[in-house]
């Protein structure tokens, strides 16, 4: 086989593997250093990133969405693709966000990420929350499933639930 004919074909559908193992695993530490490794490559030129929002493999959507909303701030492309922002670190964004596809699974909050947010469906699945992350954020279905809060976020922020 030769590889070589299509090198950005084959790295994609490798990162798309990787990032399918790390959610069979459920490995947050790894999708979250996949996520800032890509970053890395792209913080000279995030715009780059947009060609791969309507990929058809959601893992990778979401993964460039991750990268692109940390490196510019921009959640929006997040908010529209299935597992948008896989992976993703904030320490800030803006508030009053919805999301509700899957989305910011892996994620790590701290800081004022994601203020009054609406978090619906099976969002924020086994996320890291610290500091006053999602503060008077309103959240249902299955949001935050396996989530972690530190013991500042959890006695300060309580972040409500609404009742299923």
């Amino acid at each position: 086989m030769n590889y070589q004919s299509s090198p950005q074909k084959s790295k994609t559908k490798r990162i798309a593997e990787l990032a399918e193992k790390i959610k069979e695993r459920a490995n947050g530490n790894r999708a979250r250093h996949l996520v800032n490794n890509l970053a890395e490559s792209y913080k000279s030129n995030p715009e780059e990133l947009r060609k791969y929002f309507s990929n058809n493999t959601p893992l990778i959507s979401g993964l460039a969405t991750a990268v692109y909303g940390m490196l510019t701030g921009d959640l929006t492309p997040v908010q529209s693709r299935e597992y948008g922002g896989f992976g993703i670190t904030l320490n800030s964004s803006r508030e009053n966000l919805s999301f509700s596809r899957n989305q910011l699974w892996f994620a790590k909050l701290s800081g004022d990420a994601l203020l009054n947010s609406e978090n619906s469906g099976n969002d924020l699945w086994r996320s890291k929350n610290s500091d006053y992350a999602l503060l008077g954020s309103e959240n249902s279905g299955k949001a935050l499933w396996g989530s972690k809060r530190s013991l500042f976020n959890r006695i300060f922020v309580g972040i409500k639930r609404e009742e299923e």
